[in-house]
Protein backbone atom coordinates (compact mmCIF):
# COMPACT_ATOMS: atom_id res chain seq x y z
CA UNK A 1 0.00 0.00 0.00
CA UNK A 2 2.94 2.67 1.01
CA UNK A 3 4.23 2.09 -2.93
CA UNK A 4 1.13 2.84 -4.23
CA UNK A 5 1.08 5.95 -2.15
CA UNK A 6 4.21 7.03 -2.89
CA UNK A 7 3.54 6.58 -6.45
CA UNK A 8 0.17 8.55 -6.22
CA UNK A 9 2.08 11.75 -4.23
CA UNK A 10 4.55 11.51 -7.20
CA UNK A 11 2.29 11.81 -9.97
CA UNK A 12 0.28 14.31 -7.83
CA UNK A 13 3.51 16.25 -7.23
CA UNK A 14 3.84 16.11 -11.07
CA UNK A 15 0.99 17.90 -11.64
CA UNK A 16 1.34 20.27 -9.44
CA UNK A 17 4.59 21.22 -10.48
CA UNK A 18 2.93 21.63 -14.19
CA UNK A 19 0.79 23.69 -13.24
CA UNK A 20 2.67 26.65 -11.15
CA UNK A 21 4.82 26.23 -14.19
CA UNK A 22 1.93 26.95 -16.72
CA UNK A 23 0.80 29.96 -14.00
CA UNK A 24 4.23 31.49 -14.18
CA UNK A 25 4.39 31.45 -18.17
CA UNK A 26 0.91 32.57 -19.10
CA UNK A 27 1.14 36.02 -17.61
CA UNK A 28 4.48 36.89 -20.00
CA UNK A 29 2.18 35.29 -22.89
CA UNK A 30 -1.11 37.26 -22.09
CA UNK A 31 0.70 40.53 -22.11
CA UNK A 32 2.71 40.19 -24.64
CA UNK A 33 -0.15 42.47 -26.83
CA UNK A 34 0.53 45.11 -24.24
CA UNK A 35 3.13 47.84 -22.97
CA UNK A 36 2.56 48.57 -19.28
CA UNK A 37 1.54 51.62 -18.17
CA UNK A 38 4.33 51.55 -15.69
CA UNK A 39 6.71 51.41 -19.01
CA UNK A 40 4.37 54.26 -20.66
CA UNK A 41 4.63 56.39 -17.93
CA UNK A 42 8.41 56.55 -17.29
CA UNK A 43 10.18 59.61 -17.33
CA UNK A 44 13.82 58.39 -17.03
CA UNK A 45 15.68 56.08 -19.82
CA UNK A 46 13.64 52.91 -20.11
CA UNK A 47 15.31 49.94 -17.61
CA UNK A 48 16.57 46.59 -19.23
CA UNK A 49 13.28 45.18 -18.66
CA UNK A 50 10.81 47.99 -19.80
CA UNK A 51 13.12 48.24 -23.50
CA UNK A 52 12.38 44.13 -23.35
CA UNK A 53 8.92 44.35 -22.90
CA UNK A 54 8.55 47.47 -25.33
CA UNK A 55 10.67 44.91 -27.73
CA UNK A 56 8.16 42.26 -27.24
CA UNK A 57 5.01 44.13 -28.06
CA UNK A 58 6.39 45.03 -30.93
CA UNK A 59 7.65 41.64 -32.29
CA UNK A 60 4.01 40.87 -31.21
CA UNK A 61 2.22 42.99 -33.28
CA UNK A 62 4.83 42.78 -35.82
CA UNK A 63 4.07 39.22 -36.36
CA UNK A 64 0.26 39.55 -36.24
CA UNK A 65 0.18 42.62 -38.74
CA UNK A 66 2.78 40.40 -41.41
CA UNK A 67 1.03 37.17 -41.03
CA UNK A 68 -0.27 36.84 -44.72
CA UNK A 69 -3.16 34.49 -42.61
CA UNK A 70 -4.33 37.59 -41.06
CA UNK A 71 -7.56 38.85 -41.60
CA UNK A 72 -7.83 42.79 -43.04
CA UNK A 73 -9.71 43.02 -39.72
CA UNK A 74 -7.08 41.82 -37.40
CA UNK A 75 -4.62 44.17 -39.47
CA UNK A 76 -6.18 46.93 -38.52
CA UNK A 77 -6.84 45.97 -34.91
CA UNK A 78 -3.11 45.44 -34.59
CA UNK A 79 -2.77 48.78 -35.94
CA UNK A 80 -4.64 50.71 -34.22
CA UNK A 81 -3.18 49.05 -30.69
CA UNK A 82 -0.03 50.20 -32.54
CA UNK A 83 -0.87 53.97 -32.36
CA UNK A 84 -2.13 53.84 -29.28
CA UNK A 85 0.56 52.24 -27.53
CA UNK A 86 2.94 54.70 -29.14
CA UNK A 87 1.73 57.33 -26.49
CA UNK A 88 3.51 57.96 -23.68
CA UNK A 89 6.47 59.99 -21.66
CA UNK A 90 9.23 61.11 -24.23
CA UNK A 91 11.80 58.46 -22.54
CA UNK A 92 9.16 56.01 -23.65
CA UNK A 93 8.25 57.49 -27.28
CA UNK A 94 12.19 57.60 -28.26
CA UNK A 95 12.51 53.58 -27.16
CA UNK A 96 9.18 53.10 -28.97
CA UNK A 97 10.34 54.42 -31.90
CA UNK A 98 13.49 52.98 -32.35
CA UNK A 99 12.46 49.58 -31.96
CA UNK A 100 9.54 49.91 -34.32
CA UNK A 101 12.36 51.40 -36.68
CA UNK A 102 14.29 48.09 -36.11
CA UNK A 103 11.92 45.55 -35.81
CA UNK A 104 8.78 46.52 -37.54
CA UNK A 105 9.48 48.60 -40.10
CA UNK A 106 12.20 46.24 -42.29
CA UNK A 107 9.52 43.20 -41.62
CA UNK A 108 6.47 44.97 -42.86
CA UNK A 109 7.73 47.71 -45.54
CA UNK A 110 9.39 44.60 -47.65
CA UNK A 111 8.54 44.18 -51.21
CA UNK A 112 6.87 40.47 -50.56
CA UNK A 113 4.10 41.78 -47.90
CA UNK A 114 0.68 42.54 -49.17
CA UNK A 115 -0.78 46.29 -50.00
CA UNK A 116 -2.88 46.10 -47.23
CA UNK A 117 0.57 45.55 -44.83
CA UNK A 118 2.37 48.26 -46.56
CA UNK A 119 -0.65 50.59 -45.93
CA UNK A 120 -0.92 49.78 -42.37
CA UNK A 121 2.58 49.72 -41.71
CA UNK A 122 3.42 53.38 -43.55
CA UNK A 123 -0.09 54.28 -41.36
CA UNK A 124 1.86 53.42 -37.82
CA UNK A 125 5.18 54.72 -38.85
CA UNK A 126 4.03 57.90 -40.17
CA UNK A 127 2.20 58.36 -37.06
CA UNK A 128 5.37 58.65 -34.95
CA UNK A 129 7.08 61.73 -34.27
CA UNK A 130 10.26 60.73 -32.95
CA UNK A 131 13.59 61.62 -34.62
CA UNK A 132 14.50 57.74 -34.33
CA UNK A 133 12.12 57.07 -37.25
CA UNK A 134 13.41 59.65 -39.62
CA UNK A 135 15.61 57.24 -41.61
CA UNK A 136 12.50 54.74 -42.03
CA UNK A 137 10.58 57.84 -43.23
CA UNK A 138 13.50 58.14 -45.47
CA UNK A 139 13.21 54.98 -47.54
CA UNK A 140 9.95 55.45 -47.24
CA UNK A 141 9.85 58.15 -49.39
CA UNK A 142 11.13 55.83 -52.16
CA UNK A 143 8.75 53.08 -51.62
CA UNK A 144 7.16 51.73 -55.07
CA UNK A 145 3.49 52.00 -52.82
CA UNK A 146 2.30 55.75 -53.45
CA UNK A 147 0.31 55.17 -49.88
CA UNK A 148 3.63 54.67 -48.09
CA UNK A 149 5.30 57.02 -49.80
CA UNK A 150 2.03 59.33 -48.75
CA UNK A 151 2.59 58.25 -45.02
CA UNK A 152 6.16 59.11 -45.16
CA UNK A 153 5.94 62.56 -45.93
CA UNK A 154 3.03 62.74 -43.51
CA UNK A 155 5.15 61.22 -40.50
CA UNK A 156 7.68 64.13 -41.56
CA UNK A 157 5.29 66.72 -41.30
CA UNK A 158 4.78 65.21 -37.62
CA UNK A 159 8.22 64.78 -36.45
CA UNK A 160 8.84 68.32 -37.92
CA UNK A 161 5.78 69.63 -35.65
CA UNK A 162 7.44 67.75 -32.85
CA UNK A 163 11.30 69.32 -33.35
CA UNK A 164 9.61 72.73 -33.46
CA UNK A 165 7.66 72.37 -30.69
CA UNK A 166 10.84 71.14 -28.58
CA UNK A 167 13.01 74.03 -29.97
CA UNK A 168 13.85 73.15 -33.39
CA UNK A 169 17.12 71.40 -33.21
CA UNK A 170 17.27 68.96 -36.81
CA UNK A 171 14.39 70.44 -38.52
CA UNK A 172 16.64 71.32 -41.36
CA UNK A 173 18.58 67.83 -41.67
CA UNK A 174 14.81 66.45 -42.80
CA UNK A 175 14.75 68.69 -45.90
CA UNK A 176 17.00 67.24 -47.92
CA UNK A 177 15.25 63.63 -48.46
CA UNK A 178 11.63 65.28 -49.12
CA UNK A 179 13.17 67.47 -51.68
CA UNK A 180 15.48 64.30 -53.30
CA UNK A 181 11.93 62.43 -53.08
CA UNK A 182 10.28 64.88 -55.13
CA UNK A 183 12.71 64.81 -58.04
Amino acid sequence: MSDRLLRITVVVAMLAATSAMAQTEAPAAATAGTVSEATRVAESDLSPTQKAEVDAFVAFCTAKIIDKGSEAKDIDACRSVFMTTGRGSESYKRYFASSVAANFAPAALKADCSTIVQVNAAIVIGSLDQPEIVPVLTRMLAHRNPAVRYHGLKGFVKVRKAAAAAGGSGIEAMLPPIVAAAK
